[in-house]
């Protein structure tokens, strides 16, 4: 993986691909455009010396019992799929990211997670802001695609932080099968994200 990280330090920063795009292709619905995404988006940083997440099965979380450490490793090998960074896949250009959210136990914060946990949520929107705060026509989607261990409560809790952190710069509900950047850019002046919740 270290190659591949190196690889990718070496490429063009696609920091303002979305603005840079030829005019006919602003107004093409965004559903018909090509976005580059990441699966498990935040996994370049997975903490190995925490917990199992909830969502490992339970003969991971019984070999953890018995075989300890050297089981969070693995986990943590093949929960990896990223390694940059947000903000680096940002500078990359990736647009689209997959947000797997979870509640710590005894803990009020909510988390990124893949097998083990990774930062907290509130942590990777802030990188977001910021760098549409610098970047204000690109267009970020965010997919809140997996809950583990949170209530109506929490979850409520999780979707008022997004809007603390993003809500100036949050899309409001539009019909996806005619959003385009034009679009997108006329409702915020300073960048948009959509959040698929």
């Amino acid at each position: 993986m270290e190659q591949t990280s190196s690889q990718l330090a070496d490429l063009p920063l696609l920091t303002d691909w979305m603005s840079e795009l030829p005019r006919y292709l602003q107004s093409v619905p965004l559903n018909c455009l090509a976005i580059p995404g990441s699966h498990n988006s935040f996994s370049s940083y997975l903490d190995k010396d925490g917990d199992l997440g909830p969502d490992v099965s339970r003969l991971i979380r019984d070999l953890a019992k018995v075989f300890g450490p050297t089981v969070k490793d693995i986990v943590q090998r093949w929960s990896t799929t990223q390694t940059l960074s947000i903000t680096k896949q940002l500078q990359s250009g990736i647009r689209y990211f997959d947000f797997r959210i979870a509640k710590k136990p005894k803990c009020d914060d909510v988390f990124l997670l893949h097998g083990l946990y990774g930062h907290k949520v509130e942590t990777e929107l802030a990188a977001i802001r910021s760098f549409l705060k610098d970047h204000p026509r690109e267009v970020v989607l965010i997919d809140c695609n997996h809950f583990y261990c949170m209530t109506e409560f929490d979850h409520k809790q999780c979707l008022s932080m997004f809007l603390e952190v993003l809500g100036d710069i949050m899309c409001p509900v539009l019909d996806m099968d005619s959003v385009n950047l034009e679009t997108m850019w006329q409702e915020s002046a300073a960048g948009t994200c959509l959040l698929p919740l």
